[in-house]
């Protein structure tokens, strides 16, 4: 393997060794945003018969409680990829700003606008668009970037020559979060930050690579749970 690529099975060796090592704050995080997002939907669906203002407007908090959860789960990732530890006093750093949190929101709309857009037409470029991408919401987290266009230029880049790979990892990673949602959810408490703590190691090597910065070849120092 080249310096700066990866393996499928070196992303899901990373992703379980990570899980395994910070099982008690991966499964919390989770469910922290597990359980306001099944409230939320239970609550829209309620209301749907006597008010369909309220049913949409619980529905929009569910997005944004969404959105919100995708990026804390993104900053928990890279921080346990970089060795830093999570305690209770630096969990605040996982959230965002206002002004990030609104790019990260926008860069995940447009995300989720382009490849709606692709898999309507005949599939293949939907998933091209998700593959090409992926990344763009990472470098949003990592605070890389603070520009809606740049953080898909960024993504653009570092996946040049990596599209077939990752489209196998994510595939693989697609079914490995249907199959944890098969037994009444429970196996999402694994499965997702599973997933997470794959795709940061790809994006960590990728990016490095891209930048010419120092590549951890192989798997970092994980700072203690």
């Amino acid at each position: 393997m080249n310096v700066g690529t990866f393996s499928v099975s070196e992303a899901f060796r990373f992703g379980w060794d990570t899980f395994k090592r910070h099982l008690g704050l991966s499964i919390a995080v989770v469910v922290a945003g597990i359980v306001p997002l099944m409230l939320l939907n239970g609550m829209a669906s309620a209301a749907e018969n006597s008010s369909r203002f309220l049913s949409v407007v619980l529905g929009l908090v569910a997005a944004l409680v969404r959105v919100l959860w995708g990026f804390v789960l993104l900053r928990l990732g890279l921080a346990l990829y970089d060795g830093r530890a999570v305690t209770g006093q630096t969990v605040r750093e996982l959230l965002p700003d206002g002004p990030t949190f609104l790019t990260y929101l926008a860069v995940s709309i447009l995300y989720s606008l382009l490849v709606a857009a692709g898999l309507i037409l005949l599939v293949i470029p939907g998933i091209y668009l998700a593959v090409r991408y992926g990344f763009c919401e990472f470098f949003v987290a990592d605070r890389r970037t603070a520009s809606v266009g740049e953080a898909f230029r960024r993504s653009s880049d570092i996946t040049r020559g990596e599209r077939w790979r990752l489209f196998v990892l994510e595939l693989a990673l697609v079914v490995l979060n249907v199959l944890g949602a098969m037994f009444f959810g429970f196996g999402l408490l694994v499965t997702v930050p599973l997933s997470i703590f794959a795709m940061v190691m790809v994006y960590r090597r990728l990016a490095a690579r891209t930048a010419g910065e120092e590549i951890l070849v192989h798997e970092p120092t994980l700072a203690p749970a």
